[in-house]
């Protein structure tokens, strides 16, 4: 594998709404909401036939793009 192809363990973590509403300090309807409303939110990713989760690293890259973009 080259240097190009490796990814990080915080790139491929799949974390729960409870761990991303912890992140985001949203609540977990927010998120399911945000995901509909809000084209810049990070998609979920189905991990089971009854679970979702989402990237870690999308979730806190749209954490600090909020943070950046404040007034």
């Amino acid at each position: 594998m080259n240097e190009d192809n490796k990814t990080t363990s915080e790139e491929i973590q799949i974390i729960r709404a409870k761990e991303v509403a912890k992140i985001t300090g949203l609540a977990e309807p927010t998120l399911y909401k945000l995901e509909n409303d809000d084209p810049t939110f990070p998609k979920k990713v189905q991990i089971g036939p009854k679970a979702i989760g989402w990237v870690k690293k999308e979730i806190t890259n749209w954490v600090a793009n909020k943070i950046a973009n404040r007034k």
